[in-house]
């Protein structure tokens, strides 16, 4: 199982992908089945102006068949997609000092 923490002041919409790789840089698996969005934009006001920060946490099952197929991964390599609030609709503003905090770990059963 992944779990992943964020902490979100952009006011955007985030679809995470995260591919595992080899040596050779060929993926051998990727974390989700399709990509989702796992981050939630930062709440606004009516003006389009961040208001606070959005914090969220996502547990992601991975079977162990899985887990073998990744145990040769030399590389983790993350896609991420943005969008704005109502699918585009709401227009939003984005400053220089807002933050975008993403962790992920793994918990293992031996």
């Amino acid at each position: 199982e992944f779990k992943l923490l964020a902490k979100n002041e952009l006011p955007l919409d985030i679809g995470l992908q995260l591919y595992f790789l080899d040596e050779e840089g060929a993926v051998l698996d990727s974390l989700l089945a399709d990509p989702q969005k796992l981050v939630k934009a930062a709440p606004i006001d009516g003006e389009g102006i961040v208001t606070g920060v959005e914090e969220n946490v996502e547990y992601i099952p991975f079977p162990a068949d899985r887990f073998e197929k990744i145990k040769g991964a030399t590389k983790a390599v993350m896609n991420a997609a943005f969008s704005t609030n109502n699918n585009g609709e709401t227009s939003v503003q984005v400053y220089i000092d807002q933050y975008l905090d993403v962790s992920i770990g793994m918990k293992l059963k031996t």
